[in-house]
């Protein structure tokens, strides 16, 4: 009975949002992949190695590459702290912008910026608190994660056609068209802060660990506004000891891109 109602209640916590934003913002499919390899150096410290697969675009374009190390301590029965450094390879897919406006003489003007896909290397370094509490079969889980990526790269080319019209709209009829070629930088640096609460759901005798999750990103070098957030669901499948599938639906709105992302989610882990 337990059982069952943890299941209603987290299938209805992740379809709310795709109900939700159903008619708002643009909406993409994708899987991910990823292989994490442990080692368990003492009883409360291990590290390990995570390689990650990403696609986007309805599956249609590989989104990042990406390959970590990290470490982890338990400080006790309810804490765990840990840090990891990330290297990603991203891929932008060809995008084009529209904007429209005025000059200063008033005649009405439509620009469109044509962007090509291009590949980036970023590095990515993350430290995390983890606050955990079991009550009965439930596991109740807090983790507070800092990070910073810092993007590598020096400029973009990009083509920009600008349409100037003899009066206040386009049927005024055209005056001059304009086409430029322009660069924008695409280096920089974020810095996050990611709020992860998670339930989890583990009986010794069962192969599944059920779980539902809610993860917010707030930026610390803009004002903390909320750039993204996820809602996931999914299972961990013990094989055995040492090796477990994962399989998990995840909601990603990204507010920056209006953009909401639906992912199915399949990993493997080893731990040796």
């Amino acid at each position: 009975m337990i059982h069952r109602r943890f299941w209603n209640a987290i299938i209805i916590m992740a379809l709310m949002p795709c109900a939700l934003f159903a008619q708002t913002g643009q909406s993409d499919f994708g899987i991910w992949t990823n292989i994490n390899l442990s080692k368990q150096i003492s009883k409360k410290w291990d590290a390990g190695f995570e390689g990650e697969m990403r696609t986007c675009d309805n599956v249609s374009a590989v989104s990042r590459w990406s390959g970590a190390l990290f470490t982890s301590y338990r400080l006790n029965k309810y804490l765990k702290v840990g840090g990891d450094y990330n290297l990603l390879y991203r891929h932008t897919l060809a995008d084009e912008k529209f904007s429209t406006g005025f000059t200063d003489k008033g005649n009405y003007k439509e620009t469109t910026k044509y962007y090509p896909s291009y590949w980036q290397t970023s590095h990515r370094f993350g430290a995390y608190l983890t606050g955990s509490y079991k009550a009965g079969h439930f596991v109740f889980s807090l983790r507070e994660r800092i990070q910073y990526t810092l993007r590598t790269g020096d400029s973009l080319q990009y083509v920009k056609v600008k349409n100037v019209y003899d009066g206040t709209s386009v049927s005024d009829g055209l005056k001059k068209s304009e086409t430029s070629i322009d660069s924008k930088d695409i280096s920089g640096e974020k810095c996050q802060l990611r709020s992860r609460f998670k339930v989890e759901y583990s009986r010794k005798k069962c192969a599944f660990v059920p779980y539902a999750s809610a993860e917010l990103y707030n930026s610390l070098t803009d004002g903390f506004s909320a750039e993204k957030y996820r809602l996931t669901i999914g299972s961990e499948y013990k094989i055995d000891k040492k090796n477990r599938l994962e399989l998990y639906y995840r909601f990603q709105r990204d507010m920056d891109d209006d953009l909401n992302s639906n992912i199915l989610g399949v990993g493997y882990s080893l731990k040796f």
